[in-house]
């Protein structure tokens, strides 16, 4: 909880002008605009009826989401009814993780009418994309251009009584590209500067770091950039930059070793191995921000000299 800062209250006024398309990405709001779909679809012999649903070229929208879990939502995606909530989005790779691309409607079409992987399986399982396991669907981003590449993916209908799935077109090259994007007035977002102390739960196999502390100091003019000093337990302090967007702020980070003798460092959710990724906190009040992601610290574990992964140590949830 914060422990002294200046507030407002009031939620940033968006405009929206075009921007140049080589504008950094740091945070997913940065891509909150209007943008221009294209795709190669082919319809199937089952999806001939749908086909004037299915849309090769179309105005796609992405915003601010509906929802306080997701980060943003992305609107007429290949023509679709509903839309799909991005889950999160990965700073040092560029990757709109879109974990549940069907949303609660069973589908982003009507009629249950769904996104599913390229090779056109059940869409509410994992999707095996190029040898890799992930759930969902992963966009990325070029961050020079902010063209966004996604996978080739198929549309299906789905039969609820025996769980399968009709392919009624398959997607291939398919892009956005930018048409406008939104202008961050950054004068109106909440001040963060002060000394954030964390509370919450955590899960752990061993406990040493006795919670942590975050303290923040604009970095610039505006308030979307910041110097976030993180403590954990009694370990030496870190600064790293992050972006405020007036609802989320990201921390990307790479490697960060509390203990290199013994291997203890920040790790990710994803991955046992990897040591970058971002601390992301959703602003709730001017005394309150949510872990939007859980804070991984894990052990590392060698086979000889070869490190082979890292074990879960302690997890950090809750709010600061």
């Amino acid at each position: 909880m914060k422990k002294n800062y200046f507030s407002t209250l009031f939620a940033a006024l968006i405009l929206f002008v075009a921007m140049p398309a080589t504008a950094q990405v740091s945070v997913m709001s940065d891509l909150f605009g209007k943008w221009k779909f294209t795709a190669t679809v082919t319809t199937t012999e089952a999806g001939a009826a749908y086909a004037d649903k299915f849309k090769s070229e179309c105005e796609v929208t992405i915003g601010k989401a509906e929802s306080e879990y997701f980060m943003a939502d992305i609107a007429n995606f290949a023509g679709a009814d509903y839309s799909m909530s991005v889950s999160g989005f990965n700073t040092s790779t560029y990757t709109i993780e879109i974990n549940g691309p069907n949303s609660a409607n069973y589908g982003i079409w009507e009629g249950y009418i769904a996104v599913a992987n390229a090779a056109g399986e059940w869409p509410f399982s994992r999707w095996d994309v190029e040898g890799s396991v992930q759930y969902g669907m992963h966009m990325t981003v070029d961050p020079e251009t902010k063209e966004i590449t996604v996978p080739d993916f198929t549309i299906v209908s789905l039969d609820w009584q025996t769980y399968t799935p009709t392919v009624l077109a398959t997607v291939t090259n398919a892009k956005m590209t930018v048409i406008e994007l939104e202008n961050k007035d950054t004068s109106n977002y909440p001040d963060l500067t002060g000394l954030w102390t964390w509370e919450g739960g955590l899960r752990t196999d061993t406990v040493s770091l006795q919670g942590f502390t975050v303290e923040f100091e604009q970095a610039g003019e505006g308030k979307d950039a910041w110097k976030a000093t993180f403590a954990f337990g009694e370990y030496e302090p870190f600064t790293l930059d992050a972006t405020f967007d007036g609802s989320m702020v990201t921390v990307p980070h790479d490697t960060i070793y509390f203990d290199k003798e013994n291997g203890i460092r920040i790790g990710t959710r994803s991955s046992s191995t990897a040591c970058a990724g971002s601390f992301t906190f959703s602003y709730n009040s001017k005394t309150s921000m949510s872990l939007y992601d859980y804070i991984y610290v894990r052990k590392d574990v060698y086979s000889g000299d070869t490190l082979k992964g890292g074990k879960i140590y302690q997890v950090f949830d809750g709010y600061i």
